[in-house]
């Protein structure tokens, strides 16, 4: 076994962080002070008698052992500088280190060995995970239009745990609806064949859940061996089985997302974060699914309202003075128009929205009030498969300007097969904008709170 022409166990044991010797095969030859506290806290007592000798990728828990020996012997090729590899480790959940090998020489050049460094990077791993997740997450939930679109946004709220490595067991949503008395509960267990099931409201599953619902703040209950606060655990080991330890539910505005784990205290801080975080993204998906199924009832009722006035007025006259004169004082925007663009009527709703007069309007291609003309193409498309298309997208207006609206429009046919399209629109660019500065200002939130030094500043 190679020897250092060098004896400084002092230097070598003040290095803080945890720090490691190996020879030219990869052996451990010495192990410092704070790699063996670290060890100790982790279980492994002894460190140095029981180390020394051994492969550096002969570590326990090393989830790569392969990959680690070929990095550990690729560096111990080189003849100067150092290389830093990235490799994980299991104490029960995913802890990322971020190892550095610094090859060592004799006086004529000939490698003896490297100084091995250890260091903790989950946390920065973790946050360019979440960077890279939420988005993606939040992306899903704005595409959402009905109930198929949302069973799809809780598989991927699941995956998205798995992949951020949330050590949970098994997670779910509680929906609670009001409009009953008692509220209804309904749960659904977030999986690719998940389902919603009902939950009778007199059983103490349900009171629990519309407790802390009703609280609203995180329930975070680490082992429920020890304290059971809300009285759960039997009623957890029905449903679940035994041996779950640690729950946190976590409120939003229309439910709670529930996640357990059969260990205790499972859910560190940046677990818990995680959670919220999906959490609000679940509120935003449920409230987007809520704003749909009114602005369908509305239409809904509109439909009705201008299929009387239209069979009313058919009986006097079947013309199109008819239905300017029933939409003309409408508080929401009617256009009347050709797959092919031809705008035939707009009210003055959406004259006034969007910046034009009727001639003016009627002269416009519909595409050319896209400001993307993707949009256009996905309601033609999906009017020709579907025969309606609910929206939320930007128009341009006559100044050039866009405006966020959403509405629905629906094909409907004359009496001689002549397909036309019935557009029903509301303005909700104050809403959006006020969105928008939400988002800005809690990216920015983001930044200050992750602030430590003044390097960060250029980041803020």
């Amino acid at each position: 076994m190679a020897t250092y022409p060098f004896t400084l166990p002092a230097l070598f044991d003040a290095i803080q962080d945890p720090a490691a010797l190996i020879d030219a095969e990869g052996r451990f030859t010495a192990i410092n002070q704070a790699l063996q506290e670290r060890a100790s806290r982790r279980g492994f007592f002894q460190m140095r008698e029981t180390w020394t000798g051994r492969h550096f990728w002969d570590t326990p828990l090393l989830r790569d052992p392969r990959g680690c020996e070929a990095f550990v012997r690729q560096a111990l090729t080189q003849s100067s500088g150092g290389v830093k590899g990235l490799f994980v480790y299991d104490f029960g959940s995913e802890v990322y280190m971020e190892l550095s090998l610094s090859p060592m020489q004799d006086l004529q050049g000939q490698v003896l060995g490297a100084l091995v460094l250890w260091k903790n990077v989950t946390t920065q791993v973790r946050q360019q995970q979440r960077r890279q997740v939420m988005p993606q997450l939040r992306e899903a939930v704005w595409k959402i239009r009905d109930h198929r679109d949302l069973e799809g946004v809780l598989v991927a709220v699941r995956n998205s745990l798995e992949e951020l490595a949330v050590p949970f067991t098994h997670c779910g949503v509680n929906l609670v609806d009001t409009r009953t008395t008692p509220p209804a509960i309904h749960s659904h267990n977030m999986t690719q064949e998940g389902r919603w099931v009902q939950v009778e409201p007199n059983v103490p599953g349900a009171r629990t859940i519309r407790r802390l619902w009703e609280q609203g703040k995180m329930a975070y209950r680490p082992d429920l061996y020890a304290a059971d606060p809300y009285g759960e655990a039997e009623v957890i080991d029905v449903v679940f089985g035994p041996g779950i330890r640690c729950v946190v539910d976590v409120p939003f505005a229309q439910g709670t997302l529930a996640v357990n784990s059969t260990q205790a205290a499972a859910f560190g801080a940046e677990d818990l974060e995680i959670l919220q975080a999906m959490a609000r993204l679940l509120g935003e998906g449920f409230q987007r699914l809520e704003d749909f199924r009114l602005l369908e009832e509305r239409n809904q009722d509109l439909e009705r309202e201008v299929g009387e006035r239209r069979r009313a007025e058919a009986a006097l006259q079947e013309s199109e003075t008819g239905f300017r004169r029933l939409t003309d004082d409408l508080p929401i925007g009617i256009t009347y128009s050709t797959p092919d663009g031809r705008i035939l009527y707009t009210n003055p709703y959406n004259l006034r929205l969007l910046g034009y007069t009727l001639e003016e309007a009627t002269a416009v291609r519909a595409e050319d009030l896209y400001l993307q003309l993707e949009d256009r193409e996905e309601l033609v498309r999906t009017l020709r498969e579907k025969g309606e298309y609910a929206f939320e997208i930007q128009l341009r207006r006559k100044d050039g300007q866009p405006v966020w609206v959403r509405g629905k429009t629906r094909t409907y046919r004359d009496r001689d097969g002549q397909v036309y399209y019935l557009a029903i629109t509301e303005d909700i660019d104050q809403r959006k904008g006020q969105e928008l500065r939400q988002q800005v200002l809690q990216q920015v939130r983001e930044v200050i709170w992750r602030m430590e030094k003044s390097q960060d500043l250029e980041r803020l």
